[in-house]
């Protein structure tokens, strides 16, 4: 599953599981579970919520749905590239039509470290530097095997 895929995924089961915008915003569905205490207004004794979005889960579920709907995966130039961010493949926008998955390497010199695009790939003849490439550069995502073939140890599914 693709990032976007997950994320999509990720805010519809938030969906499901409390109420994420309105006047019920973090009024979780699959509990009944809200602390209260009561308040006079206007001389009149009402149930109040001691939370914004009703319990500490709501507040803590409103805060991930905002996070995960929010989320844009956006792409770098090639100066912003660093390998406490990435290290192996990323995706390469080269300012035209196309998207390319390029494995990086690094070069270590003078305490600086400076990715390149490995040599061999998309018939490459030598290796070029994110910086002499230019465009735009974004994460891959590494996608995890099937439960069902982690489950059985990698063998047959």
């Amino acid at each position: 599953m693709q990032a976007e895929e997950r994320l999509s995924e990720i805010i519809r089961k938030l969906d499901e599981i409390l109420v994420t915008s309105g006047i019920d915003k973090g009024v979780i569905l699959k509990s009944w579970d809200s602390p209260t205490h009561k308040e006079v207004i206007d001389g009149e004794s009402i149930t109040v919520y001691d939370h914004e979005n009703f319990s500490p889960l709501g507040d803590a579920l409103i805060e991930l749905y905002e996070l995960a709907s929010g989320a844009e995966l956006r792409w770098y130039t090639w100066d912003q590239v660093s390998r406490d961010i990435w290290n192996g493949d990323i995706w390469w926008y080269d300012d035209g039509e196309l998207i390319y998955p390029v494995n990086l390497g690094w070069v270590h010199e003078d305490g600086k470290s400076t990715p390149f695009a490995t040599q061999g790939q998309w018939g490459w003849g030598r290796s070029r530097t994110l910086q002499e490439m230019g465009g735009r550069w974004r994460p891959c995502v590494e996608p995890e095997p099937d439960k069902a073939y982690r489950a059985n140890g990698g063998g047959e599914w």
